[in-house]
């Protein structure tokens, strides 16, 4: 039996949030071996009674009916101990047991990535701000994460996707239910720039508890997080609250004095997060362990082409909360199918999404960097000034459209013309979809 199943049987019997993963891996060196426990060992534990009971419910049947569903809408599985589940979500107190995920989950551990979060609620000041930093970051190279919520994780989700970089939705509920259905435009731009991930199970209903733990998990993937803007009550202060406890940075753009979406970010500065007026505020935190995959070449182009698109918003579907009423009203209509009840158990495929990143493994990243070291300055000097600049601007480790390239400056005809000569000269290579990669 995959041992996958054992980890979604172990995520289900722990349920979202608990801090007992780490000290049952202390005890059993695998989900499988915490399967094989007979009742009166797990009794001996320091656990809870549901906990315990659940333990001892040795039907599997449940962990089947999900990963046949995973394997047949293409949904990734990841567990605890893959080498591609998050490094830094490891050390927290309470890490998922699984992760499911649909798109590319980007290499977050050996690259920067920040949450960016705010209110629903947005001005225009706010909105600008998300849009313009994420834009800059992602171009720089840094994955951008948040929520997917109404408001600034939408902008911001936006803003990275715009510039041409990766961004990672971590969502409230399955990641094949879409939250609010307002965004189901952004929810399939974001997974093919990137990709939503969920420790909910497929098909799981949307839930008011379920956004604050939700949020342990932006704060908890990334290096940093980023509230643009805030009450003193908001979920960007729980994710803000995460990631003081989670020993992650804290960043706050700062705002009007008495402006009520200025004083969660005011409060957070007042209490030592760092200010954020420019992306350089938040890149120098990391330039001493992560300065070679900062793209600052890139993120000078970018500062020319960062400034709010109402545009990219309006294509993306992105509203405020005030312009969502209508979809919150009818937010009955949302699926609230019961995973046991949907899923069937059959003879289970083998899951091919299961521990299977697409053009994100860890060995592709590390042999794409070698390669790319032996680029000297005096091969790069064999290239036109516009050559160079683009091949310069390209990401290191993720392919980029023609689009991206464009919004360099460049018209349509100069782009395509210099790529060409490009991989004519062997420097990127040419991907299905109109993409492009550096060799």
């Amino acid at each position: 039996m995959s041992e996958t199943l054992y980890w979604i049987w172990l995520a289900g019997c722990l349920g979202t949030g608990s801090r007992h993963l780490h000290y049952l891996l202390d005890r059993y060196s695998s989900p499988y071996e915490v399967f094989r426990a007979e009742s009166e060992e797990l009794e001996r534990l320091d656990l809870s009674e549901r906990i315990i009971s659940a333990l001892c419910n040795k039907d599997m049947q449940e962990a089947y009916a999900i990963n046949d569903y995973c394997a047949s809408h293409r949904i990734g599985i990841i567990s605890y101990e893959s080498e591609y589940y998050p490094a830094k979500l490891r050390l927290i107190a309470d890490p998922p047991a699984v992760l499911y995920f649909r798109g590319k989950l980007p290499n977050m551990n050996d690259y920067v990535s920040v949450g960016v979060v705010g209110t629903r609620k947005m001005s225009e000041y706010g909105k600008r701000s998300a849009y313009k930093i994420s834009y800059e970051l992602a171009s720089a190279g840094v994955t951008v994460v948040s929520g997917m919520a109404l408001g600034i994780d939408a902008v911001a989700a936006c803003g990275a996707i715009t510039g041409g970089g990766s961004t990672v939705a971590v969502l409230g509920s399955g990641v094949d239910v879409i939250y609010p259905p307002k965004h189901a435009v952004l929810y399939e731009k974001i997974i093919e720039n990137g990709a939503v991930i969920s420790e909910y199970p497929p098909t799981t209903e949307v839930r008011p508890n379920h956004f604050p733990a939700r949020n342990r998990i932006i704060s908890g993937m990334t290096n940093g997080t980023l509230v643009v803007e805030c009450d003193l009550k908001s979920g960007a202060m729980i994710t803000a609250e995460y990631a003081l406890k989670q020993g992650r940075d804290i960043f706050a753009i700062p705002g009007n004095i008495g402006h009520k979406n200025a004083n969660g970010t005011n409060k957070l500065l007042h209490d030592g997060a760092i200010m954020v007026t420019s992306t350089e505020d938040i890149l120098r935190e990391y330039e001493f362990y992560y300065g070679k995959t900062i793209n600052y070449i890139a993120l000078s182009t970018a500062r020319n082409c960062s400034e709010l698109s109402e545009d990219a918003l309006t294509d993306m579907g992105i509203c405020s909360e005030d312009t969502a009423l209508k979809a919150a009203a009818n937010k009955d209509k949302l699926p609230r199918t019961n995973v046991a009840n949907l899923l069937k158990p059959r003879k289970v495929p083998k899951n091919k999404t299961a521990e299977k990143m697409p053009s994100t493994e860890k060995e592709n990243i590390k042999e794409e960097r070698q390669e790319r070291d032996i680029s000297t300055e005096e091969e790069l000097a064999k290239l036109t000034e516009h050559e160079r600049e683009m091949f310069l601007a390209m990401p290191d480790d993720r392919a980029t459209g023609v689009d991206a390239m464009m919004r360099l400056g460049y018209n349509c005809s100069d782009v395509m013309g210099t790529l060409a000569m490009l991989e004519i000269k062997g420097y990127i290579s040419s991907l299905p979809g109109g993409l492009y990669i550096k060799n």
